[in-house]
């Protein structure tokens, strides 16, 4: 993961993100955001009041992080809240979870952009990417409102400290 995010050669196609309070004017409810407003729309936010919820918190933060500055008042992710609540044995990805709480599958069509630059896909299959990732935004909402209630509170500092030893590693000498 580290090494993916890290290479020069990486590139952000763009994002999906839902904000639930104190909405900036042009962000209301689930949208995609192009690789050429990431920039601009991620400074809109007031990070240090701001707690960020994602599933596999490090993929997303590192790249959050490592490009764009990103350091949110805290993290939630909904892989390691299945993996406390569902345990090791049990696959604990966005699909799989999906499947597990009889939700709409995962979506994003992986395979219209795999090794590609943003600039060599149509806008047709744009807009199917834009849709699943939206999508899986609304996916992971759904999935923590589903797990939150089960999730021991004093879990998630844990979380958050673990995502960050990822997301913003510090060495202490």
């Amino acid at each position: 993961t580290e090494e993916y995010i890290r290479d020069p050669r990486f590139e952000v196609h763009g994002f999906a993100w839902r904000l639930t309070d104190n909405l900036p004017p042009a962000y209301g409810s689930t949208s995609w955001i192009s690789a050429q407003d990431a920039q601009r729309a991620l400074d809109s936010v007031d990070w240090t009041n701001t707690i960020l919820l994602a599933h596999h918190s490090q993929f997303d933060g590192l790249i959050l992080s490592h490009h764009f500055g990103v350091r949110p008042r805290g993290w939630l992710c909904t892989l390691a809240m299945a993996r406390y609540l569902l345990g090791n044995h049990l696959r604990v990805g966005l699909g799989a979870l999906a499947g597990h709480f009889n939700l709409a599958a995962k979506s994003v069509p992986y395979h219209l952009f795999e090794g590609r630059h943003w600039h060599e896909i149509g806008p047709g299959d744009r807009a199917a990417i834009a849709a699943g990732a939206c999508h899986d935004v609304d996916l992971t909402w759904r999935l923590f409102e589903l797990m939150s209630p089960s999730f021991p509170a004093g879990e998630y500092p844990i979380v958050d400290a673990t995502i960050r030893m990822f997301t913003e590693p510090m060495l202490v000498g």
